[in-house]
């Protein structure tokens, strides 16, 4: 249960939001959120008339590969997805091809962090042949027609990849590789600040990148486009998602706690409530084994639970709705407000280490090798 400091929150807290249509990165934004404001066909009035529109084989390769499908980015009315053999774009109401990049070497090359920004589709992956030593990449594509605008190797591989303010911020380490932050400028590829020691979780609000310092037990929020510091904690705590104002961070026990964004004071603590959240800004939507919890931010009472009868999985909050993949069902879809289950004739195989993407009126699903879109 939360203990809360009182302090408000405020609906304009929200990041950003991308384009609408726009699911920009695996987050939605650079908070992570999960949480799409910029739905609006999707909802509890028209979920019910939702049906498949379209399924996408995607491509594979024969032989070893080291990359796999993941859940797409969607932006201008393409779709990014991640495949076996390597990245490709389709269109976002029919599911046709309209690019594909083939990896020269698809079993050394993993599977790729994708974003949308500037008219560039950016990958960031790692070598997969050395487990000591593996090196990492970042790519960029112009949206339209996937031909390569640059490329930057790294000496470090890419665990973690946010884009905010026109800047790639990647981390990673590994056991022959000091843990390293670096700030990548999105046009050009170039690197604009290196900050060693330090480790990314992916997560940035408002052009504020919180890292865990690996020497001492410390987080530094650092200017995006800068790097330069902003404000220190004395606590080895992790960024889970952020807000315009707040970082949402995990003591590494289970306890999520909420940060002001600005000079890092705390503001709340929430026991057991930490991993794989997604927030609206008015409710935190938290799952647990085979429940989904929301909990109110501003009281910090339990408002409503939903069980169901598998593990569910990340959810995902568009349209005044939550998603959720339940194990070896469906995806449960509820009413964000109360939780109420909500029926619809849309099904879909996912595993709970699933999710969907919902932008401009679509459900979009990758299940094994296929892309699937949903609409009304």
């Amino acid at each position: 249960m939360f203990v809360s400091s009182g302090l408000a929150w405020g609906l304009a807290a929200l990041l950003v939001a991308p384009a609408p249509g726009a699911w920009n990165q695996p987050g939605y934004g650079p908070g992570q959120t999960y949480y799409n404001p910029a739905e609006t066909v999707l909802n509890a009035g028209t979920i019910g008339k939702v049906t498949d529109r379209f399924t996408t084989d995607l491509p594979s390769v024969d032989g070893e590969t080291c990359t796999r499908p993941a859940p797409p980015v969607v932006s201008g009315g393409r779709v990014f997805v991640a495949d076996t053999s390597g990245i490709g774009a389709y269109a976002a109401g029919t599911g046709k091809r309209l690019w594909q990049h083939t990896w020269p070497n698809p079993e050394d090359e993993s599977t790729p962090y994708l974003a949308v920004s500037n008219g560039l589709l950016v990958a960031g992956n790692s070598g997969c042949q050395s487990a000591s030593d593996p090196n990492g990449t970042v790519r960029a594509f112009s949206v339209t027609d996937g031909k390569q605008r640059w490329s930057q190797q790294l000496d470090t591989p890419v665990d973690t990849m946010v884009v905010d303010r026109s800047v790639v911020a990647v981390g990673g380490d590994s056991a022959s590789d000091l843990a390293t932050v670096r700030g990548l400028d999105v046009t050009t590829g170039r690197i604009r600040w290196t900050l060693p020691r330090l480790t990314s979780p992916g997560v940035s609000s408002n052009g504020r990148l919180l890292l865990t310092r690996t020497t001492a037990a410390q987080m530094v929020a650092v200017n995006v486009t800068t790097g330069k510091p902003l404000w220190t904690r004395p606590q080895k705590w992790y960024a889970e998602m952020a807000t315009a104002d707040r970082f949402f961070v995990t003591n590494g026990a289970g306890t999520l706690i909420s940060l002001n964004a600005a000079t890092g004071a705390s503001q709340w603590t929430a026991p057991k409530a930490s991993g794989r959240n997604a927030t609206d800004g008015r409710r935190i939507y938290h799952p647990d084994h085979n429940t989904v919890e929301a909990f109110d931010v501003k009281t910090g009472k339990r408002v409503w639970w939903r069980t169901f009868l598998g593990e569910v999985g990340r959810p995902v909050r568009a349209g005044g709705l939550v998603y959720a993949a339940v194990e070896g069902k469906t995806v449960g879809i509820m009413n964000a407000a109360n939780g109420r289950p909500l029926p619809t004739k849309w099904t879909s195989n996912l595993a709970a280490t699933n999710r969907v993407t919902v932008a401009g009126g679509h459900i979009y699903t990758v299940a094994g090798n296929t892309l699937t879109g949903s609409a009304l």
